[in-house]
């Protein structure tokens, strides 16, 4: 089992957002820490911004936030992926 099977998980959203670059993220994420807690964070933020745009949850200004915290992250994903 590669040793980031666990890590699966967590970073569905940003394998799927990337899906071309799916195998050079999981490459990118094995070898460079910096790399995975980005996309970590990346993860974190779009279940943040789902949760605050949930019905049971509504905040449009966290939904903002964190939508615009997902758009920084995923330039900085794309500038590491070069």
């Amino acid at each position: 089992m590669p040793k980031w099977s666990g890590q699966a998980a967590r970073l569905t959203d940003v394998v799927a957002r990337f899906h071309d670059r799916e195998l050079e993220i999981w490459r990118r994420c094995a070898h460079d820490p910096a790399f995975h807690e980005v996309c970590q964070d990346y993860q974190e933020a779009v279940e943040a911004s789902r949760y605050w745009a949930s019905p049971d949850h509504p905040d449009a200004g966290k939904v903002e936030e964190y939508r615009a915290l997902v758009a920084d992250l995923e330039s900085e994903i794309l500038s590491a992926l070069g």
